[in-house]
């Protein structure tokens, strides 16, 4: 009997060592990625009152202008033609400074004719390749001539 009540009490302090010596797990929360960020830089917009950004691809190009096209994962593309990269505002029209937005269901909105908005260049460094700014535009769905803003902004690095 002493026998048993001696084991009892190493196993309830054996018990009680070992919880005591439990160190509670830390949490290691994930850090926040932000999905719109790409190797080669971020475009994002507001569409409709939906927001959206190029989260699968984006092509910068610096040739005769900069030509930009970001995709999404649902399929919603934009591209535009900047004219010039030197911090500045340019005006938007459908031969100079052109937008081109294919929503999630596949419809097509383009630039209208005449005064459909700005691009606001707010830096540019040549030796980097590296351009930023913002847009605000009106876009036009060619079958049903109903318009819609679209704003956003952008920081690029572009190929040239």
């Amino acid at each position: 009997m002493q026998k048993l009540r001696t084991l009892g009490f190493l196993c309830i302090c054996c018990f009680f060592l070992s919880l005591s010596g439990c160190k509670e797990k830390e949490d290691n929360p994930i850090p926040y990625v932000d999905s719109c960020e790409l190797i080669n830089g971020k475009l994002s917009w507001s569409f409709n009152g939906s927001s959206g950004c190029a989260d699968a691809t984006i092509i910068a190009d610096l040739a005769i202008v900069l030509t930009v096209s970001g995709l999404t994962q649902s399929g919603e593309t934009l591209t535009f033609e900047l004219e010039s990269v030197q911090p500045g505002t340019y005006g938007v029209d459908d031969n100079i400074n052109s937008f081109t937005y294919t929503d999630a269901l596949g419809m097509g909105w383009i630039t209208p004719p005449q005064n459909a908005g700005n691009i606001v260049v707010t830096s540019h460094d040549a030796t980097q390749n590296k351009v930023q700014g913002t847009f605000q535009v009106g876009l036009e769905n060619p079958l049903t001539g109903v318009l819609r803003t679209l704003t956003g902004n952008f920081r690029l690095t572009y190929t040239n």
